[in-house]
């Protein structure tokens, strides 16, 4: 139990008492883009081979959930509101 209590004294500093002040994010629906535009242009240029020939089988199904995911997480990061 120390270790998780100090796991989570370190967390509390960290968020509650910063060395430095957070910054200010900044949403700029361009570069939002461009970074998704980034990955997907990754994503294509490293095709993987398809274990079944359904459809919409398993890998298909993940790799949706992943970027779902990704443009998800990037959403709050970049704070995108609008």
């Amino acid at each position: 139990f120390t270790e998780v209590g100090m796991i989570l004294l370190y967390t509390y500093l960290c968020e509650n008492r910063p060395l430095h002040p957070h910054g200010d994010r900044v949403f700029n629906r361009d570069h939002f883009w461009f970074i998704f535009g980034i990955f997907l242009l990754f994503c294509f240029a490293f095709p993987k081979k398809a274990s079944s020939s359904s459809l919409v089988n398993r890998d298909q199904t993940e790799e949706w959930k992943g970027w779902m995911q990704f443009l998800f997480v990037a959403y709050h990061y970049f704070k995108a509101t609008e």
